[in-house]
C-alpha cells in the first residue's frame, strides 16, 4: 500500500478509536453480515523482508477474530447458507463467513485444528493447477528470489529491470516496482 494511503487509514482507524465510534455505530453500520477472506495463518516468523506479510495471519489472531465475533453475537455460517439468510424478511443475528484462499498447506496446519476446535464451518479456495504442483504463486516465487540474491535482473515484455537488493528497503523497492510491472502485463 503506497505510503500515503497507509498514513490515511491508519489516521482514519485511530479518529474511530478515539471517539468510540466503533462502540457507538456498531449496530447501525454492521450489516447483516461479514465474509472474511483469509490467505495464510501461520506463527509469526521476525523478517526484516516480508512484503507478502499482508497474506498472513496468525493462529492467536484466527483464535481472537473467531472469539470476537462470539462476544459480539455474530453466528458462523458455512458460505452456501448465505443466499438464504440474505434473502430472509426474519431479523437474526448477524452472520459471519470464514474463507481460505488459494490452498495455503498452513491452512490445513494451523488454521484447521482452531476451526475445529470451535467447531466451525468454513470454505477453502484451491487453484487445481497449485493442488497438482503445476501452479506458481507468482508473489511467492517473486519474494523468495528476492529475498535471495543481492541483485535482481528481470526482463518483462520489452523492458529490463536491473536493482541491487542487497538491504531489505532496496528488497522492498524492487518488490514492489516488479510487482507493477508485472500487474500492467497479460496475465
Amino acid at each position: 500500500m503506497a505510503g500515503w494511503r497507509k498514513r490515511y487509514f491508519n489516521a482514519g482507524f485511530h479518529a474511530i478509536r478515539a471517539t468510540h465510534a466503533d462502540q457507538w455505530l456498531r449496530t447501525a453500520l454492521r450489516g447483516v453480515g461479514i465474509v472474511l477472506t483469509l490467505h495464510r495463518v501461520r506463527p509469526w516468523r521476525e523478517q526484516s523482508f516480508a512484503p507478502n506479510r499482508s497474506l498472513e495471519v496468525t493462529p492467536q489472531f484466527l483464535n481472537g477474530v473467531i472469539e470476537l465475533l462470539n462476544e459480539h453475537g455474530f453466528e458462523i455460517l458455512p458460505l452456501d447458507e448465505v443466499p438464504a439468510r440474505l434473502e430472509s424478511k426474519r431479523p437474526k443475528r448477524p452472520f459471519a463467513v470464514l474463507t481460505f484462499d488459494d490452498g495455503y498447506r498452513d491452512t490445513l496446519e494451523y488454521a484447521w485444528p482452531i476451526l475445529k476446535r470451535h467447531g466451525l464451518p468454513w470454505s477453502i479456495f484451491i487453484v487445481p493447477d497449485f493442488a497438482d504442483r503445476r501452479g506458481q504463486l507468482w508473489w511467492l516465487e517473486l519474494e523468495e528470489s528476492i529475498a535471495k540474491l543481492d541483485i535482481v535482473d528481470v526482463t518483462i515484455g520489452n523492458n529490463r529491470t536491473v536493482c541491487e537488493t542487497r538491504s531489505a528497503h532496496q528488497k522492498s523497492s524492487a518488490y514492489q516496482h516488479l510487482c507493477q510491472a508485472l500487474r500492467a502485463g497479460p496475465d
